[in-house]
Order: C-alpha cells, then sequence, then structure tokens
C-alpha cells in the first residue's frame, strides 16, 4: 500500500473506534457540511446520528451529534463542539454498554438492576438472586443472554447468600457481561478496544486483592472458564470498567457509556449528564455556551470540593493530577474555596500552589509554617461526621471560621448548605434574623457556584430555589389587604422573578 493509500485508509477511519476501510458515511454531513463521517457499523452509527423525539406533538427528527472526537498525547481521547452548542442544547444520548453492581453496593437484581432484591427469589437455572419471575423470564436480559447460560453449566453452580459478604460475588457478574459482551458483539470490542484500563495502576488499587480472589479465579478456577478467558482479559474489563464506568446514584449500580467516558475532566465543566431512571440512557446537555473547537468537559468528582480533596479523589480514581486552570490557580478562579484569612495583615489570602508545599499570604507575601492542610483534613472529618441538626452545624461552621478558614472555604460552604436544608424543616422557628441569615448562606453559595458550576446546573438551580423560597416565606407574612402591604409583595415578587430569570 502507497503513502496516498494509506492516508485514504486512515481516513476512512471510524468516527468513534479508529477502524479501517469503512464504507459506510453520514449523508447529511456530506450533503450539508461538506464533511465525511464514517462508520464500521450501524450500532456506531447511532453514536452520531441520533432522533429526537417530541412526544406532545408525536414528532422525530434525526440530527447529527454536535461533536467528534480527538486525540492526544496527554489526555488521549475526547471530546470537541464542531459547532456553537447553546446553553441546555442535548448533544448527545447514550444507552450504557453493560450495567450491574458496584462492589461496595448492595445486591441487586442481575436483570432490572433493582436493589430490592432479598434472596427471596433466585434464578431456577443459576440459581443467582433476581426480583422475582417477570426478571426470570425476561429474554432479551443480558443475564439470561450471558449469565445464565454459563453459570447454570459451570463446575459450581451455586446458591448465593445474600449478605455483605457475598458483594464481591455479586459484582462478578457486572464484569463478566462485560468479557461476554467484547466476546460476542464485534462492534462492541472494537469499542472496547480503544478504552483505556489503567492496568499497570491497579497493583496499588487496595481492590486489586479482591479482585484477583473474587473476580479472576471465580471465573476461570470456580467456573472453569479458564480456557475461555486469561486473567490478562479479564483484568482489561476490570480496568475498563473501574475507569470509564459511571457510578448511577439512585440505585447503587454503575454503566458503561462509551461517550460519556470520552469527556475529560474540568473543575469548571462545561456539560452535564443526566441518567434516566426508567432506562438507564444518560441525556448530555450544555450548561453553558460552548464554540466550535472547545473541549467538552465534565466533571468526575463533585467542584464544591477543595483544590486538595479533588486532586486525591482523581488521583485515586482515575489516576491523574488535574492541570485545569482553576486547579492552577491559587484562589480557584477567585472563590478562595481553600484559602484561609492571613495572621499578618488581616485582609490577604493565604492560599498554596498546585505543586507547592508553601502556604503563604496573596497580599502581603508572608509564608507560613501553620499546617493549613492538615487544619482542612482534620475539620473536614468533623464536617463529615457531623450530626445534621442546627446547634450542631452552627457550632461547627463557627469553629471553622475561628480557625481562619475564608468564608467561602468549601467546607464553610458545606456547613452552609447543610443549615440551609436544616432550617427548611423548621419554617416556624425562622424569624426575620435568622431568614437573613440563611439568605447570605445562600448567596455565598451562590457566588461560588456563579464561578465553578456556572450556567444550567443542579447547584445553581437548587441554590435560587432556596432563595426565592426565603422570599415566598417574607411575602406570606409580609402580605396584608393594604396597599402598603400590596406594594411590598410586588417588590419583593419582582426581586424573586429576577432570581429566577438569572
Amino acid at each position: 500500500m502507497n503513502e496516498t493509500d494509506q492516508d485514504q485508509t486512515a481516513k476512512q477511519s471510524c468516527f468513534l473506534c479508529n477502524q479501517r476501510n469503512c464504507q459506510e458515511l453520514c449523508m447529511d454531513c456530506l450533503l450539508q457540511r461538506d464533511e465525511k463521517i464514517y462508520f464500521c457499523s450501524p450500532q456506531h452509527q447511532k453514536y452520531h446520528s441520533q432522533v429526537l423525539t417530541n412526544s406532545s406533538k408525536g414528532l422525530t427528527k434525526t440530527f447529527c451529534c454536535p461533536y467528534e472526537i480527538k486525540k492526544n498525547e496527554r489526555i488521549g481521547r475526547y471530546l470537541v463542539a464542531n459547532r456553537v452548542i447553546e446553553p441546555g442544547e442535548l448533544i448527545f444520548t447514550e444507552s450504557p454498554l453493560v450495567i450491574g453492581p458496584h462492589h461496595e453496593t448492595k445486591p441487586l437484581c442481575l436483570t432490572c438492576g433493582s436493589s430490592e432484591v432479598d434472596g427471596s427469589y433466585i434464578c431456577p437455572s443459576c440459581h443467582l438472586p433476581l426480583c422475582n419471575e417477570d426478571c426470570y423470564i425476561s429474554e432479551d436480559s443480558l443475564h439470561r443472554r450471558f449469565e445464565c447460560r454459563i453459570f447454570s453449566t459451570g463446575k459450581k453452580s451455586q446458591k448465593f447468600k445474600i449478605s455483605r459478604s457475598q458483594i464481591p460475588c455479586i459484582n462478578v457478574f457486572y464484569l463478566f457481561d462485560g468479557l461476554l459482551l467484547q466476546s460476542s458483539a464485534p462492534w462492541v470490542k472494537h469499542i472496547l478496544d480503544v478504552m483505556v484500563d489503567h492496568i499497570e495502576d491497579k497493583p496499588k488499587d487496595i481492590h486489586w486483592k479482591a479482585y484477583q480472589k473474587n473476580i479472576v479465579e471465580y471465573l476461570r478456577l470456580s467456573q472453569g472458564l479458564g480456557e475461555r478467558f486469561s486473567s490478562e482479559e479479564i483484568n482489561h474489563i476490570i480496568g475498563i470498567l473501574d475507569v470509564n464506568a459511571f457510578d448511577l446514584s439512585f440505585n447503587g449500580s454503575r454503566g458503561l457509556y462509551p461517550l460519556t467516558a470520552l469527556m475529560s475532566h474540568s473543575c469548571i465543566s462545561n456539560t452535564k449528564y443526566i441518567i434516566r431512571k426508567k432506562d438507564y440512557v444518560a441525556e448530555c446537555r450544555a450548561t453553558v455556551r460552548i464554540l466550535p473547537g472547545e473541549e467538552l468537559t465534565d466533571h468526575y468528582i463533585s467542584p464544591l470540593l477543595g483544590t486538595e480533596s479533588r486532586q486525591a479523589c482523581l488521583r485515586d480514581g482515575w489516576y491523574f493530577d488535574c492541570e485545569c486552570s482553576r486547579c492552577l490557580d491559587p484562589t480557584e478562579a477567585n472563590t478562595q474555596m481553600s484559602s484561609f484569612h492571613c495572621n499578618s495583615c488581616d485582609i490577604g489570602y493565604v492560599t498554596k500552589s498546585l505543586r507547592g508545599e508553601e502556604w503563604a499570604c496573596l497580599n502581603c507575601g508572608t509564608s507560613s509554617n501553620i499546617p493549613y492542610s492538615k487544619i482542612s483534613e482534620e475539620l473536614a472529618g468533623k464536617v463529615e461526621n457531623t450530626l445534621r441538626n442546627i446547634p450542631d452545624l452552627e457550632n461547627l461552621l463557627e469553629e471553622c471560621l475561628s480557625m481562619r478558614l475564608s468564608s467561602s472555604h468549601y467546607l464553610v460552604l458545606t456547613l452552609k448548605r447543610y443549615l440551609i436544608y436544616a432550617y427548611k424543616s423548621h419554617t416556624l422557628i425562622l424569624n426575620q434574623e435568622i431568614m437573613e441569615r440563611i439568605k447570605g448562606y445562600c448567596q455565598s453559595l451562590l457566588d461560588v457556584v456563579d464561578m465553578v458550576t456556572p450556567g444550567l446546573t443542579k447547584e445553581r438551580g437548587l441554590t435560587l430555589y432556596e432563595l426565592v423560597r426565603l422570599h415566598i416565606i417574607e411575602l406570606e407574612r409580609q402580605s396584608t389587604p393594604e396597599m402598603k402591604g400590596l406594594e411590598i409583595c410586588g417588590k419583593e415578587s419582582t426581586s424573586s422573578c429576577e432570581l429566577l430569570r438569572s
């Protein structure tokens, strides 16, 4: 093959998995933008050409997703916008390749993923836990197609007990589904082949030994699958699912979403994804206006944490150090979410650079040997373990402020957020002084949220909701039949509307 032929073959690679010599391409992109987007299979085409349904009008239309996949040496494969994407606009939807229990979750039904499993019903064929007979007779489920057929004839078809000690055994079937999908569906294998597994870092993982015993040895030795799957193949799937799968907060399971997994992390992201409970479909939408060529980013961990906490979580779970603009800025985009008040000048903030060890004031330059990192760590433990009642929260907030944490330090904001919801269930004790204090808490949160989770985000929406709720309570208390009362209501209503529009 000459150089020209090689270039042409590379240009005809599948946009999703890089398989070469693809013949199918998107005609809409070719006709509308003179761009050639190739696919290796109809399944991969669905990740580019998607259908929008307007249920109220009964209309459907096909659209080309506004992203493309790029690659570089530093972060590997990632998504960028190929046109302007407006706030709230749908970028893509996708179903999980595989879904199953997290290694630290309680047992789940291996057909529907429900956590309502108590061991009262087991699969008649393989003796694995299911919800009921309906989940057993579901022919389209991964359980009937894969697990049941293998484990009903395995060396040790056994009755599983629903207990904490059996969780690793339940988790094995989630990984097993990934193995079987890879070996039985070429289009799935092509996706998994280009996913990173960070297997070189896995021996450092606290779960590594448990994985080898409860998954690798169990499948290869206990179930007699050693000739079918090598240790390397099983560990490859373990790594892929560990690094690329996403937690489903509503039932304790995890799902592998190929496109969502391609979105890089940023501590100030420009997208959000919502996973629908009814069908596990993930919807990715823009939170702010995204320009062509801009990377599509998500946050893997809460953006409401401080830099040191975020970095530790990312190293443990995803094996990298974040170098986004926020992490490289000691002020965290001027939010001071990890800063302390300076003891020397009293007006500056003491911060630490991402790679540095020394804490110093940004105003007077005074360096300090005070163990600020240790102070933050100890207070974080107290915040995590505190009872969520008003007196304890108020006392801990006062303690944090007395330790010179900035008023927008992430631990201070966490306590303010807890207090907002604690007072929510005690409306009768909300006198004007307390209400003003809670509104101040809300405004403190909004000031930071607008910087670190800008646009159409859940954090901003919830905080706005609580602030408007307080305005409504004030309206109800101040409203009178007299014109003066009506004027007050009008003024406060206008204020609330401005908040909702912002």
